[in-house]
């Protein structure tokens, strides 16, 4: 049988008898609705053996549904998702095998996952679909995080914010927005250098503390507001 879920290639060509196309935004303005609308449909035509830790052996059927649809442990909430942005690319970690190892050894109960550039959209889906946190770099690869479940995000934001036109601190909260039409928790981290179009090193010690707050639930709910005190963060680095 196809996949239920392919990977678009410009050479091809595609039938089908819906085409759901969201509204194009400028960055930083996460269109909530189409966000929101996406997330559902995506998600009720994704196999729920999809989101077993080992592929190659699928649970039961009736114990998948339960399992993904109530958030249990066992299969859709025992791993820690690091995306891998590659290396030479804007906001690439650089110190990406340090943070891996520091969390392995942090976390030595939970599953360390990397999800790389050149990943199937299959992939995406297994892997955001049963991580409890994921943590990340700014950057396109976040918008995944719809396919998570009860989970937390963590973002790493460059030294130096993006969106310069709105202050060369600005934070750019589009994917908190994601984060929050998902109903995910949100732990927002400011990186050690970097800029939007440079690559950067991750805090180590701050993401460590953050997946803590996260697996032990005490993220408070984001607020926009929070931006403020990010964009204060920097400047008082940089004084």
């Amino acid at each position: 049988a196809p996949a239920r879920v392919i990977a678009y290639k410009p050479s091809q060509l595609y039938f089908g008898w819906r085409l759901l196309y969201p509204t194009a935004v400028n960055c930083g303005e996460a269109n909530t609705p189409a966000v929101s609308r996406m997330r559902r449909v995506l998600r009720a035509r994704v196999p729920h053996w999809q989101f077993n830790l080992d592929p190659q052996a699928p649970p039961d059927a009736a114990q998948a549904r339960a399992s993904v649809g109530s958030g249990d442990s066992s299969i859709s909430k025992r791993t820690i998702l690091v995306q891998d942005r590659g290396q030479g690319n804007f906001r690439s970690v650089l110190n990406l095998p340090q943070l891996l190892a520091a969390l392995q050894a942090e976390f030595p109960g939970m599953a360390v996952e990397v999800f790389g550039p050149d990943e199937t959209a299959a992939e995406a889906v297994r892997k955001h679909g049963r991580a409890a946190v994921v943590v990340a770099a700014h950057g396109a690869g976040l918008a995944n995080v719809i396919f998570c479940v009860n989970a937390t995000v963590v973002e790493i934001h460059p030294y130096v914010g993006n969106g310069h036109a709105m202050g060369r601190h600005h934070v750019n909260i589009c994917h908190a927005v994601t984060a929050l039409v998902c109903g995910l928790s949100y732990i927002p981290v400011i990186a050690e250098d970097g800029t939007d179009f440079l690559p950067l090193h991750v805090p180590v010690g701050k993401v460590l503390r953050a997946v803590h707050d996260a697996i032990e639930g005490k993220v408070e709910r984001f607020a926009f507001a929070h931006a403020n005190a990010l964009q204060l963060e920097n400047k008082t680095k940089r004084s």
